[in-house]
């Protein structure tokens, strides 16, 4: 009777070993997507950035190339909706972490500090201002070059007979990335939620 308690204690601490395994290797594979979507975010932001410093000094250096910031019309808001795709990713793989690895790991380890950190991190990504000290200077980063410059070309002759197409597109790839920024992102919801609530 002994020998089968322990045989069963043992297989019970092996079958609890494999799923510890199993369950931190899945967990350092998510990681590891975190920090390679990080890390493009960051290629995007900073992409972004010298092209509009590129195609400003070239603007600022001679005005007839002003025709130039139509590129930052398109590319800039584009730029910017990779770089939502990324952070929608990361949270959504912070979330699977939270709900799906936190729960058993616990359990395993019978103690409920086992990556409690998670859970407090998407509760910080809910908060109004976490949207306004980061996610709004991402916004202007990647929305206000593209609005600037649209406004700076509206009422210039850019191409023989394709002024009406690159408008019509940078509207259109503008109007992408500000609707993703603010409906889409559970952040960016916030304030959409709250002027709602008060109608």
């Amino acid at each position: 009777m002994s020998s089968a308690k322990t045989t069963s204690t043992n297989q019970l601490l092996l079958d609890r070993s494999n799923a510890l395994t199993i369950h931190l290797a899945e967990f350092e594979k998510l990681r590891e997507e975190i920090s390679r979507r990080s890390t493009a975010q960051w290629q995007l932001f900073t992409f972004n950035l010298t092209l509009v410093g590129t195609v400003g000094g070239f603007v600022l250096a001679d005005s007839a190339r002003t025709s130039l910031l139509a590129l930052l019309t398109i590319v800039s808001p584009a730029l910017g909706l990779l770089f939502l795709d990324h952070g929608g990713h990361i949270r959504l793989i912070g979330k699977y972490i939270d709900e799906e690895l936190r729960p058993p790991l616990q359990r395993i380890a019978e103690d409920d500090a086992v990556f409690a950190y998670e859970g407090k991190a998407q509760g910080y990504q809910q908060k109004v201002g976490r949207w306004l000290d980061f996610l709004f200077p991402v916004f202007l980063c990647f929305a206000g070059p593209a609005i600037g410059s649209l406004l700076l070309i509206w009422d210039r002759d850019l191409l023989p007979h394709g002024d009406d197409i690159i408008r019509t597109v940078a509207c259109l790839t503008i109007g992408a990335y500000a609707y993703r920024f603010l409906v889409t992102l559970p952040i960016g919801k916030a304030p959409l939620m709250m002027l709602k609530n008060k109608n």
